[in-house]
């Protein structure tokens, strides 16, 4: 209960009086001068210091006056804004209905419910959606195709298929000396690019680019799997590029001894033996990188090529939908010399037109007759210019990249909705200080009234005077 203390200060004899009201609740100057009478406090002399000390000691235990016998019969309970503050903190709204606000406490709580029921959904459509992607991820995905299929641009670097430009994907322009794992020479082969920007067929040194391919070990990222061999989870090793001598999964099968370059990069034997038994290790790196870096491309099902025999008397061949790059080749005999041979690989693919939807193959020109062997390569596979990074791209890594790109934006979701229940919180704290602070003001301002003494200890009583205060 709040507490009033009057304190009288009169000059010449000092009259000093406390007590509480009457029964009526009435103070008045008359019961003063009475009750002064009675305690015989009335003394022409000063009082001496001990007698000061026990007046103040009255103006604390006698002068102070409950209020709600005299100022507070009938107002409403003051609200407390630390207390409104509290309550808003612990569920918005509280402290909007502490402090008489019930139409806000609605809205608080309303937030407050939405935003929790928000993210609840959300969260649930993110275990469906994680499940969803990882799933795909399984069916399409696969270690041994990946580390099978990895070196193959590189190992076809001089047949037609190269054309495709593909190993523009695990390679990078050569500057300088080529190099691998940061600072070893190149065992690659550098593969040849021409393009022929004066149209004169001719090689000018302005127009070759080299491309170093890239091991697939060489890189910060990495795929962690059972290996059964050493019976303990392992990645590829570090700064141990395959060789002449194998690194333990992948050898040299053609070292040129005079470049030191390697021709053709295999399956280290008992990798390859044991390759079914390789269990890959399916955590949140795995699932992040399948669908994000050029390296792991090689696993998806739709990466790899085919290559299918034709009659092409038939005038059309069905190599399936949906195909990107496509190479139709024949081989050209030469019998002038029939007991030496001269074979040689033609390029026709400018002369037959490919329909997505069909998947038909169809002739548009006449073939040399002499041609034999016809051949079509395939693929779904091609490049994707990111802003000049050279992503790759296939059907089922683009469905799963935006099976994938759902789950996150699902996961900004539900974090939009916490953001939202904590600054529902905070705004609620704080407008459940004002709400109350608004509510006392405009039902208790005579609780804002306040007298006390000052006290001054050159005064003759310790009292110098009495302050008054309003607060509004």
């Amino acid at each position: 209960m709040t507490r009033i203390t009057l304190l009288f200060f009169l000059f010449g004899p000092i009259f000093l009086y406390s007590g509480k009201g009457s029964a009526d609740n009435e103070v008045t100057f008359e019961a003063i001068i009475s009750n002064l009478n009675k305690k015989a406090l009335i003394n022409p002399l000063i009082p001496i210091n001990i007698q000061k000390l026990e007046l103040l000691e009255e103006i604390d235990s006698l002068f102070v006056a409950d209020s709600s016998l005299s100022f507070n019969n009938g107002i409403p309970r003051y609200k407390y804004p630390g207390r409104a503050m509290l309550l808003s903190a612990i569920l918005p709204g509280l402290g909007e209905l502490y402090a008489g606000s019930p139409l806000k406490a609605f809205l608080f709580a309303g937030m407050e419910a939405g935003a929790w029921y928000f993210w609840k959904r959300t969260r649930d459509n993110m275990t469906t959606k994680e499940s969803e992607y990882k799933r795909f991820a399984d069916e399409h995905w696969d270690f041994g195709r990946w580390v099978t299929h990895y070196y193959d641009y590189y190992n076809m670097r001089n047949n037609p298929i190269n054309s495709m430009n593909l190993y523009q994907l695990y390679s990078q322009e050569t500057n300088g000396i080529p190099t691998m794992f940061g600072s070893y020479n190149s065992n690659f082969e550098q593969i040849i690019e021409w393009n022929d920007i004066n149209n004169d067929g001719i090689q000018d040194d302005s127009e070759i680019i080299e491309w170093n391919y890239t091991h697939i070990n060489d890189g910060s990222h990495s795929i962690a799997f059972w290996d059964p061999r050493y019976q303990e989870f392992k990645t590829f090793p570090k700064n141990t590029p395959p060789s002449a001598e194998s690194n333990g999964y992948f050898y040299c099968d053609d070292f040129n001894t005079a470049s030191f370059d390697c021709n053709k990069f295999v399956l280290d034997e008992s990798f390859n033996a044991e390759l079914d038994n390789f269990i890959v290790q399916k955590n949140l790196h795995f699932y992040e990188n399948i669908g994000k870096y050029n390296q792991f491309f090689m696993g998806w099902d739709d990466a790899l090529f085919s290559t299918e025999n034709f009659d092409v008397e038939s005038e059309t061949v069905n190599i399936g939908t949906d195909i990107e790059n496509y190479i139709v080749t024949a081989l050209s005999i030469d019998l002038t010399e029939p007991w030496n041979p001269d074979t040689s690989t033609i390029i026709l693919t400018n002369d037959f037109s490919y329909d997505k939807k069909s998947g038909e193959l169809t002739i548009n020109s006449e073939i040399n007759s002499d041609l034999e062997r016809f051949q079509v390569t395939f693929t779904k596979a091609s490049i994707f210019d990111n802003d000049g990074y050279l992503v790759p791209k296939s059907p089922n890594k683009w469905i799963y990249r935006d099976l994938r790109d759902e789950y996150n934006q699902l996961g900004k979701l539900a974090g939009y909705a916490m953001t939202t229940v904590m600054f529902n919180h905070v705004i609620s704290m704080i407008d459940a200080v004002i709400t109350s602070n608004l509510y006392n003001r405009k039902h208790n301002s005579i609780k804002n009234i306040s007298i006390e003494p000052i006290l001054d200890t050159d005064a003759k009583l310790g009292v110098g005077g009495i302050k008054f205060n309003f607060r509004f």
